[in-house]
């Protein structure tokens, strides 16, 4: 099984690399804690999505996504074994589907006679669990990690959902859709499910070394393998019709989708992880000035940015995210590492957020 093949891979490499690395832990027990959490959305504002996209900050887009991770443990030389919990979301749709929808939410004058293109894909998931990892030094250069997590996953829903609609008037509009999804939550149509459990397994690695005495690599990927199977997982396929509708109190469209097809089970799911990468190259200028480049890839979508380096009382660092226009501060010290990005000091304009934290005692 391909499960078993993360397994029996990231152990072997850890004792392989073991073999000819020089000790970087110190023999003792550290406990540490780690969180990251970073939230993009090209269309409405964090705070608007939370609340249905209703609100007046609105681009077209084609994305929203949500990563969260949260671990706490104990390290022992070169060996770790924490408690994880992660939260994923990911959105991809059309500009057409963002732009009908934000003016549905907020009863907004649709463009009459419009056609609007329907494609939505979607990717969630809720979990907890367990990570093993192995960190070490080797050749006095590289520094490297490996990391293998078990998920108990209790929230998900993939799938597919594309068609088009019509806006029959400023305040009316009409769709047909097909669709095809996995949940354990219908929050589509509110078909009333047990819920199903999933259990499954992710990889990740890190590697960091210098190429010069002035110039430093780093490159990091979590799920570079990743699959949750889920049992007794409720879908629905077929398709969706606005036939059903009324106006409210101010004549605008409500619809009470109409829905043909099929709903059943699938007896086993697997669901797939998507990786995420981050690149960064440092180039040192003297002591304490230093410039560097990132990217970070994940959801099918690529992030650039430049930035400055400067060692003071710790490491800092101000980032530009170039397409997102965001910047990021970054800061470590010792056994400390932070860092906070953002794109707006405004709460209903902020559409990119982010924040890491880690701390390991004794370190």
């Amino acid at each position: 099984m391909r499960t078993s093949f993360a397994v029996h891979f990231a152990l072997p490499i850890a004792l392989l690399f073991s073999t000819y690395s020089t000790p970087a832990i110190s023999n003792e027990f550290s406990p540490y804690f780690s969180f990251d959490s970073f939230s993009y959305s090209e269309t409405v504002s964090i705070s608007d999505t939370l609340n249905n996209w209703r609100g007046s900050s609105f681009d077209k887009g084609k994305r929203q996504w949500t990563w969260n991770w949260v671990e706490a443990g104990i390290q022992y030389n070169h060996w770790s074994i924490g408690y994880l919990y992660r939260v994923d979301y990911d959105l991809r749709f059309t500009e057409d589907l963002s732009e009908l929808y934000w003016l549905t939410e907020n009863k907004g004058d649709l463009p009459t006679g419009k056609t609007f293109d329907i494609t939505l894909t979607a990717n969630a998931f809720k979990a907890r669990g367990y990570r093993f990892a192995y960190r070490n030094t080797f050749a006095n250069n590289v520094s490297f990690s490996v990391g293998l997590s078990y998920l108990s996953a209790y929230y998900m829903i993939e799938g597919d959902i594309w068609g088009n609609s019509t806006a029959l008037a400023k305040n009316d509009y009409e769709f047909n859709l097909d669709l095809d999804y996995q949940y354990t939550e219908d929050t589509l149509f509110d078909r009333k499910v047990k819920k199903p459990t999933g259990r499954g397994y992710a990889l990740d690695a890190s590697v960091s070394f210098h190429i010069s005495p002035k110039d430093h690599i780093q490159i990091q990927v979590s799920d570079l393998y990743g699959v949750i199977s889920w049992k007794d997982t409720p879908f629905t396929t077929g398709a969706s019709t606005s036939d059903r509708k009324h106006f409210d109190e101010n004549g605008y469209a409500v619809i009470d989708p109409l829905i043909s097809g099929l709903e059943g089970i699938i007896k086993t799911f697997k669901q797939r992880l998507e990786p995420r990468w981050f690149l960064g190259y440092q180039h040192n200028i003297n002591e304490r000035v230093g410039i560097q480049l990132k990217a970070r890839q994940q959801y099918g979508h690529t992030l650039y940015a430049v930035g400055t380096t400067y060692s003071k009382k710790g490491a800092w660092a101000v980032d530009y995210w170039i397409e997102n226009k965001l910047i990021e501060l970054s800061w470590a010290h010792g056994s400390l590492k932070t860092s906070i990005g953002l794109d707006s000091l405004r709460k209903n304009q902020t559409k990119q957020f982010w924040l890491s934290f880690a701390y390991k005692i004794g370190q």
